[in-house]
């Protein structure tokens, strides 16, 4: 089919959709033994920037927590309709919707961007992470074409494949959120080299028994503590090798 966008059974959008994805910062969500951890981490674009305003994890309830990439204003709209989809299905319901259904709207919603000639795919992917009494913690990441799936831990972004690697070395189901958070961090200024260079911040949340099943962002003040630490850490291996 020549000339409708359409290669190889891909839409052309998607895969441009993809590359803003892929192109941008690195997310991470990890599922522990006490919780759900989401981070991202982000270059400083000048000097005149303020630290900790270019915010890239949002709430959408109590219990729900997302961390968003690639086109940052589309990944806030994937909030907002996160946040109308708790509420309409607790008018509804009489009750807390799931992490599984709110991750599945979510994505159909995502995905119904992509079938319609007056609309684009949402040039970002988005980790869901969620708290239910039904299925206690869960994680999703849902990817520009409306594609969902969850996870015990994952990554997208330019670091994704360094990043899954060494989540796959990880056993984060045996660790506290609390333990986690100086891995992760490590994890993501490993995956992003490229960048080293230049200034960065990162930015997490937690989702655990500690907080009472409620998202929460850590502040900025330690999750500096815990970048200089990691960078700490990276300097001393590689001081190691040499």
């Amino acid at each position: 089919m020549s000339g409708g966008g359409y290669d190889d059974q891909f839409i052309s959008q998607i895969e441009y959709a993809q590359k803003a994805v892929e192109g941008s910062s690195t997310i991470i969500g990890v599922v522990c033994k006490d919780g759900v951890v989401l981070a991202t981490e982000k270059v400083m674009p000048n000097k005149l920037y303020l630290p900790q305003t270019d915010k890239r994890i949002y709430s959408m309830s109590r219990h729900a927590g997302l961390v968003a990439n690639g086109v940052i204003p589309d990944g806030r709209n994937i909030m907002y309709k996160g946040r109308k989809e708790y509420k309409s299905y607790g008018d509804q319901f009489g009750t807390e919707i799931t992490g599984k259904i709110l991750a599945e709207r979510l994505a159909q919603y995502m995905h119904f961007n992509t079938c319609y000639y007056g609309k684009r795919p949402f040039g970002t992917s988005v980790a869901v992470s969620a708290w239910d009494k039904i299925n206690g913690y869960s994680l999703h990441l849902i990817e520009p074409s409306g594609d969902c799936n969850q996870y015990w831990g994952c990554a997208n972004g330019r670091g994704k494949q360094t990043a899954r690697s060494e989540l796959e070395k990880e056993e984060f189901k045996e660790t506290t959120c609390e333990d986690a958070l100086p891995k992760i961090a490590k994890i993501l200024l490993l995956s992003t080299e490229e960048t080293k260079e230049k200034a960065r911040e990162l930015e997490f949340s937690v989702l655990s028994d500690e907080t009472n099943h409620e998202h929460k962002f850590v502040s900025a003040e330690k999750t500096d503590e815990i970048l200089q630490g990691a960078l700490k850490a990276i300097d001393e291996e590689d001081m190691d090798e040499d």
